[in-house]
């Protein structure tokens, strides 16, 4: 696994919440390059299919899942382009949270405050649940004061949920589409 790491293939994600990360034994390993990780999910185990020219039963094996993966990919473009939003305040660390009972895929820190969000690749409007559900996940972060509730989405929000987020004034809409991250 060091070397995978050392050659940039594979990279291990600790909970941002984590003290000591190095030694962390809470962390998973993903494929860095988005190229493998397709390779691997589709290209790979269906290699005999492909080789047969049996080229329409894997493209919709890959039709059957595509959404989930690339809804993964969304993620690490949203992480990696964190420093480059206008939030209101300047995380000291941007990472995942989860644990058995909760995954967030958007969490940052500073002291004792966080923002935690959601990532949403769908192809309709965010509502009113997806802000509801991040607000349950938050009831599982102990350790911090959640200031703020985050949520990226590819086709834009609903009204409800725009006029929810500036009432109350601590919800983030970043409508990817109209932002270039």
């Amino acid at each position: 696994m060091e070397k995978l790491i050392e050659l940039d293939i594979i990279k291990r994600v600790v909970l941002i919440t984590e003290e000591n990360p190095i030694k962390s034994k809470k962390g998973l390993y993903y494929i860095k390059d988005n190229f493998f990780n397709f390779w691997f999910r589709y290209v790979f185990p269906n290699k005999s299919y492909l080789e047969i020219e049996n080229y329409d039963y894997v493209l919709e094996k890959i039709k059957l899942d595509f959404h989930i993966y690339t809804s993964f990919v969304f993620e690490e473009i949203i992480l990696e382009s964190f420093n480059h939003l206008n939030i209101p305040f300047n995380p000291q660390k941007v990472g995942r949270y989860w644990d058995k009972d909760v995954e967030i895929d958007i969490m940052a820190i500073k002291d004792k405050e966080a923002l935690i969000g959601e990532c949403k690749y769908w192809n309709q409007p965010v509502g009113i649940d997806t802000l509801k559900d991040l607000k349950q996940k938050a009831n599982y972060i102990k350790d911090y004061k959640i200031k703020y509730y985050a949520i990226f989405s590819k086709a834009g929000f609903t009204n409800s949920l725009k006029a929810l987020a500036e009432k109350e004034g601590n919800i983030l809409l970043i409508d990817v589409s109209k932002n270039i991250l």
